[in-house]
């Protein structure tokens, strides 16, 4: 050192800085400063050894006594915004990275971090904005292209983010694992969990000993019934991190999922004694034994719900859980103040993201439907020699769509139906919903969606029942290997927004509306933890989205070329067996005995645990246990739906 200048000395920091050794360059640096103590570039690169050697703190110091000597350092600020980033300083970031903007108005690594402390604080539109001009500067900035999927998943417009996410890999080699997680994330949100899995074995393929990964691929595995590959899964999660608490959780589910309820209660209670910290046990143990929980058990499901520290999400489903536990047990008004708090949490975080419900937007969607489905295009199509033969052959009626509001019975329906021998179960698929999203309406703004419906034709039909019918057939075999199905549940309840492509593409098909007492669904829906149902939360909401049902289904009876077999949820639970006879026989098939006894039936179910236990009459009728208490509720309800 004493026999090199001060020049040549940072030269040769700056050589091991780069060579990755940092304790070198840290040493050199320092001695650098020992004999210039106001070398700004010295001040500067220590504080960037010190950020990237985790002691943030220190880094900010240093950086901002460069600055002070140097005022007018852009990539000083730029690496103070960094360090301030990572010690969660967010606003003092945005401050830092603007200020490098201002001095280097082409900064795209600026403007890049920029967008990253934004949505730090909170200012999502901002860091896309950010996100999208750091682009605009650097075209082949993989970083930034990630950071605006990233962005753009947490606004809800999934098909950009994961085009986003899709061109950060592709410029980035695929080498980056957590680009690998965002795009599995955007999947996940979008429902396509078939296309999550790759996803997640890439990131596993760069990191193969996180044990975080394989929990999110084990639960993608059980969404795709993938049972044995998910129980592997969550095996490898415990042997790399023996006892962790996620993976013990992620076996509660898969047992509940398989109807093994005393052993997800074992894995549940295991998880809570491995982290008594964590949430998810506790909602999970609420959820499941509902008034059975034990009193100790229940005081810690209200202690930690009041926990500040805990997130939205985990308060909300603590809430909800304990909401289960007093209507179980009879507190009906405490059990809807748990779940007034609950609501109101996820209410407040769907506003603060910008995802709140949007009664306006879906009433208009409900109008587009009436107004596009008319009696003139089924009569038009209905000459259509393709859909002729459809409605004759009897390859075309193996689907069997059953839908309805949330919690109106579609999942009691379909395992009835599924207990049969020549019957599949398969759970809520997509395949509605993609048939709708294949109309150009749906991808172009400028298209609309009357003049869509205008350009079907029979040999479009046709192309839609062959693909369709070979995903069904596809389905089965993944969940039952060598089955020949004679009929395939569909079990989603918003099947109903897509009866018009249904019935044009499938007039063979046999379609089941579950209806209920409204209050009773309402009353469910609204102390229910869904995920991803944005209208349960709000009585409005709820009020609106029952509206819309009842006259989007007050115009398919009307129009639709296919009779919608109605099944009444109370009649069912009436009549069992005589209502169980006609469901199958709705179907084509000859009755079994089996289907009375569905509760038997071994077959994974992952929106209800009561279908695991026989039929009670105290099932319908639940309402009147808070009349007076949400009458508000009521009231905004139709008498039927």
């Amino acid at each position: 050192m004493a026999q090199l200048t001060g020049q040549q000395a940072l030269r040769l920091a700056i050589q091991h800085h780069q060579n990755g050794d940092l304790p070198r360059a840290e040493n050199l640096y320092r001695q650098i400063l020992l004999k210039e103590p106001k070398n700004a570039d010295a001040l500067h690169l220590l504080g960037l050894v010190a950020h990237q050697m985790g002691r943030n703190d220190q880094a900010v110091e240093l950086i901002r006594r460069a600055i002070a000597i140097q005022p007018d350092f852009t990539d000083a600020y730029y690496n103070l915004g960094v360090s301030l980033q990572a010690g969660g300083h967010y606003a003092e970031a945005i401050e830092a990275n603007r200020r490098a903007i201002s001095l280097r108005p082409d900064y795209a690594d600026a403007y890049r971090n920029l967008g990253v402390a934004l949505d730090g604080n909170g200012q999502l539109d901002e860091a896309i904005a950010a996100a999208r001009k750091a682009i605009g500067l650097n075209a082949r900035d993989y970083e930034a292209y990630g950071n605006l999927g990233t962005f753009l998943a947490k606004k809800g417009q999934l098909g950009e983010a994961a085009a986003g996410l899709r061109r950060a890999l592709e410029l980035g080699g695929g080498a980056v694992a957590g680009l690998w997680l965002a795009l599995a994330s955007v999947h996940v949100e979008r429902r396509d969990d078939m296309a999550a899995i790759p996803c997640y074995a890439r990131a596993l393929s760069l990191q193969p000993n996180s044990a975080a990964v394989y929990n999110d691929l084990g639960r993608a595995q059980i969404r795709v019934h993938g049972f044995a590959r998910a129980a592997a899964c969550f095996n490898k999660a415990l042997a790399l991190q023996p006892g962790q608490a996620d993976a013990l959780v992620n076996l509660g589910l898969l047992h509940r999922e398989l109807g093994n309820l005393p052993q997800a209660e074992t894995a549940w209670r295991a998880a809570h004694k491995a982290d008594p910290d964590l949430a998810g046990p506790l909602a999970q143990l609420a959820s499941l034994l509902k008034g059975r929980l034990p009193e100790a058990d229940r005081m810690a499901v209200a202690a930690r719900s009041d926990d500040a520290r805990l997130s939205v999400a985990d308060r909300a489903s603590l809430l909800f859980g304990l909401g289960q536990v007093l209507d179980g047990r009879g507190e009906y008004a405490s059990a809807a103040q748990s779940a007034a708090k609950a609501n109101a949490l996820v209410m407040e975080q769907s506003r603060q993201r910008g995802t709140t419900w949007n009664s306006a937007e879906h009433r208009l969607h409900v109008s587009r439907l009436i107004e596009g489905f008319t009696p003139e295009l089924f009569a038009r199509l209905a000459d259509e020699a393709g859909l002729r033969r459809a409605a004759d052959e009897g390859r075309w009626r193996l689907p069997v769509f059953v839908f309805g509001l949330p919690r109106s019975g579609t999942t009691l329906i379909e395992q009835v139906l599924a207990s049969h021998s020549r019957v599949h179960g398969a759970g809520e698929l997509r395949l509605s919903r993609e048939l709708f999203e294949s109309l150009p309406f749906f991808s172009n703004d400028t298209q609309d969606l009357k003049d869509s419906l205008a350009a079907l034709d029979g040999e479009m039909l046709e192309k839609w029942r062959r693909h369709h019918l070979s995903k069904l057939t596809a389905i089965v075999e993944r969940d039952r290997p060598g089955f020949v199905a004679d009929r395939v549940v569909d079990k989603m309840p918003d099947s109903y927004l897509y009866l018009g492509l249904v019935a044009l593409t499938f007039p063979g098909a046999t379609l089941i509306q579950v209806r209920r007492e409204p209050r009773d669904v309402a009353v469910s829906c609204w102390m229910m933890d869904f995920a991803d149902i944005g209208w349960a939360n709000d009585f409005e909401h709820i009020g609106e989205r029952f509206t819309q049902y009842r006259r989007l289904m007050d115009h398919w009876h009307a129009v639709l070329p296919v009779r919608i077999h109605e099944v009444s949820y109370e009649r069912l639970v009436e009549d069992f067996e005589n209502e169980s006879r006609r469901l199958v026989n709705l179907c084509g098939l000859d009755w079994e005995p089996a289907c009375m006894d569905f509760h038997r039936t071994v077959r994974a179910v992952s929106t209800s645990t009561e279908i695991r236990q026989p039929l009670y009459r105290t099932s319908a009728g639940r309402w009147k246990n808070y009349e007076g208490i949400l009458d508000e509720l009521f009231q905004r309800l139709p008498r039927e739906i």
